[in-house]
């Protein structure tokens, strides 16, 4: 086995086991893998270490938000309002709009 694919088990199986919900399974885990290494991999061409956000902290950073997320839990959900069913997403667009 290559190693780029050693390393894609070893992160794989690494998020399965930090799933306490069970949102990866057979069918998604590949899924959250690569969304993963896309976030890693596409950081170079902006960060700079010398920055405002040193390495550890920005590390720090990453893993908080690739865990846990911004929203809290639930804010994913869709709303039922009247008839139709709103996404975090549509209400977000849908304040967004309205505050400017």
């Amino acid at each position: 086995m290559d190693l780029k694919r050693q390393l894609v088990d070893i992160v794989t199986d690494l998020l399965v086991w930090l799933d306490a919900e069970g949102k990866i399974v057979r069918r998604t885990k590949k899924i959250y893998t690569m969304i993963l290494f896309g976030i890693i991999n596409y950081t170079y061409t902006w960060y700079d270490p010398k920055g405002a956000i040193g390495p550890q902290e920005f590390a720090d950073m990453a893993v908080e938000l690739f865990l846990h997320g911004f929203a809290p839990a639930g804010a994913g959900k869709a709303i039922t309002t009247g008839k139709r069913r709103l996404s975090f997403l549509e209400i977000w667009a849908s304040e967004t709009r309205d505050s400017k």
